[in-house]
């Protein structure tokens, strides 16, 4: 990458190229330095266009140095008297007069996203010099809350986990990471005798939002308590590998957690394992009948997932010395496995696509945009503007819409088995959307 950085430096400005994958997710056509890159990546990277702050994008401007220091938990008057704070002030200046001295580094290392963030130091030094005239070229992105449940809640109008992702309006931002953390706390302190050694362990060892923030993310996009028990694990060995340093004490710590883990997910979340089962038990539907999934999505993009099975053949070459080869052949058979397993990702992925689209389309007077799936870029002076074109857009998608009867209708013109009935609706109301403040933050 930094060779890539060293070659497009010269030019003064470049362009990225784009396509969509099968269920209309967008991608830059591009590897290394790309704006869905890393951290070190899109830490390099500046709009070609600048734009002057004013006020309000002065305020969104420190908001997003808070988010990038990880300081994201609290409200954005928080965030900006965060940033604010005379002794931050001073190491944001410290780093930015001399960002390869020793204390820089350490602070820039605090950072959820340290180059991001010190890039942001560096315009904000001068910012703090301009005013608020200062012309800023730094995308500040908007976040979804666990965008996969967001969609969910909508789709089924479930106003648990409407809440606790943010679809519906609260004073702060929830934390639905450290909601399921708090609730497995309990479960932890409510075992029976047999694991209440194991239990205290852990919970002296510390429970937070980052034990289950990998198993609730992915809990849309297909989670099975085995892989979660993975996640898990990871988590256990990265913070606390020397507590355990037996195979036994390790395992039985790692599934005693991931027990009470699974359990408070379904609490806080029941409503979208609900959908996700039924988006697999309609792909076991189509599977058994050996034809793939077509759907529209909000945008008139059609979906088509045909997952084929497939066989290795092994191939033995006198290229270059004798070489073995293993060669791919895909079949006209559906791999039903690939199907159900890929069901409730890629329906959801197509929904959180179309989102990203409409966005954009709803937003009126935002020419730049570094967009990444759920986390959504411009300048900074744009944000109120796009905080408004990313609830209305969401609220057009599923306000008075059925999204889960017009799936069941197109799949139900491609099989001869009646589908499974749809899992039950809650009583949200998605125009609710429109006054949360966090829905994106």
């Amino acid at each position: 990458i930094s060779s890539m950085a060293e070659e497009y430096r010269e030019y003064e400005k470049f362009f990225f190229v784009y396509t969509t994958d099968f269920r209309g997710r967008i991608y830059p056509v591009t590897s290394g330095l790309s704006p869905q890159g890393a951290d070190y990546s899109k830490g390099l990277l500046r709009f070609a266009n600048g734009k002057a702050l004013g006020s309000e994008g002065a305020y969104w401007f420190r908001v997003h140095g808070a988010n990038l220091l990880g300081y994201d938990k609290d409200s954005y008057d928080g965030r900006v008297e965060f940033i604010n704070e005379p002794e931050r002030i001073a190491c944001i200046k410290r780093v930015a007069s001399d960002p390869c001295s020793i204390e820089s580094a350490k602070y820039i290392a605090l950072a959820d996203k340290p180059l991001q963030f010190l890039a942001w130091c560096l315009e904000f030094a001068e910012y703090l010099l301009v005013g608020n005239s200062f012309v800023t070229q730094l995308p500040v992105g908007l976040d979804g809350s666990c965008n996969g449940l967001q969609n969910f809640s909508a789709i089924l109008r479930d106003g648990v986990g409407g809440l606790a992702t943010n679809v519906l309006p609260s004073d702060k931002p929830n934390d639905i990471y450290g909601e399921v953390a708090n609730v497995t706390i309990g479960k932890l302190n409510g075992v029976t005798v047999e694991f209440q050694s194991i239990a205290r362990k852990l919970l002296d060892l510390g429970i937070t939002r980052k034990t289950t923030k990998r198993s609730v993310m992915t809990l849309p996009y297909g989670l099975s308590k085995h892989s979660s028990g993975q996640y898990i694990g990871d988590w256990l060995y990265d913070n606390f590998q020397t507590e355990y340093p037996t195979y036994t004490e390790f395992n039985q710590a790692k599934n005693l957690l991931n027990d009470c883990v699974w359990d408070s997910i379904g609490e806080v979340v029941q409503a979208a394992r609900d959908g996700m089962a039924w988006l697999q038990d309609v792909a076991k539907v189509a599977g058994k009948e050996d034809v793939g999934l077509i759907w529209t999505t909000p945008t008139g993009f059609r979906v088509y997932q045909y997952d084929c099975k497939s066989k290795v053949r092994n191939v033995a070459s006198a290229l270059s010395g004798v070489t073995q080869m293993c060669i791919r052949e895909f079949t006209d058979q559906v791999d039903k496995t690939a199907l159900r397993n890929g069901s409730a990702p890629n329906y959801i992925h197509s929904m959180d696509a179309s989102h990203l689209v409409l966005t954009v389309l709803e937003s009126s007077g935002i020419d730049d945009w570094q967009m990444i799936h759920d986390d959504f870029g411009c300048h900074a002076c744009d944000i109120p503007e796009l905080h408004r074109a990313i609830r209305v857009s969401f609220y057009k998608m599923y306000n008075g819409i059925d999204r889960l009867s017009m799936f069941a209708n197109e799949i139900s013109e491609q099989v001869t088995k009646d589908l499974p009935a749809q899992p039950t609706m809650g009583t949200m109301d998605v125009a609710d959307v429109l006054e949360s403040e966090y829905f994106f933050g």
